[in-house]
């Protein structure tokens, strides 16, 4: 064993309740002996239909120096949508909040009941590139669709198109006993 990570998430600073910290106190057998690493998370509650995706900028592990905001995700539910858009401000490093090599992506997803006790769940992804000549930037769609058929047996359904055309056609299925 090299050492050994004692770890406290999520503890609140009195009297400020949407700050939390994590506490990480390492101790191994480097030149260091032990290191302590603070993380601080900015909890905006489940009312909050943003959210925003950072870093803390540091000189050294107790010295942070400013905030960096990488993107933003906003969401919002009605009768059974959900609509949400994420964004990464910087385009030449998306962070994985997109696929790449797409900057910003809206998404319309629903699930619902099918016939004999299935469900339904759908899915529609839109891309948009930076680099992109097209209209509002416009990169890629994904659109999937799984529909129950009875509680034990899915159809599965996909399609991805570009700026060349229908590039993806997906088919397949699930049956679980």
């Amino acid at each position: 064993i090299d050492g050994v990570t004692f770890s406290v998430s999520g503890v609140e600073v009195p009297g400020i309740a949407w700050l939390t910290f994590d506490f990480d106190l390492t101790f191994d057998d480097g030149a260091n002996g032990k290191s302590l690493v603070v993380s601080p998370h900015i909890n905006l509650g489940d009312w909050a239909c943003i959210t925003l995706y950072y870093d803390l900028v540091q000189t050294d592990s107790y010295k942070i120096t400013g905030i960096y905001f990488y993107g933003m995700t906003m969401k919002a539910e009605w009768n059974g949508v959900i609509f949400s858009e994420t964004t990464a401000f910087d385009t030449s490093d998306p962070k994985d909040l997109v696929k790449d090599p797409y900057w910003e992506v809206f998404t319309i997803e629903s699930a619902g009941d099918s016939c004999c006790s299935g469900a339904v769940d759908f899915s529609i992804d839109t891309y948009f590139d930076a680099n992109s000549a097209l209209l509002f930037d416009w990169g890629e769609t994904d659109v999937s669709l799984s529909f129950g058929i009875g509680s034990n047996f899915t159809l599965d359904t996909g399609l991805i198109v570009d700026s060349t055309g229908l590039t993806e056609i997906s088919f397949g299925f699930e049956v679980t006993w």
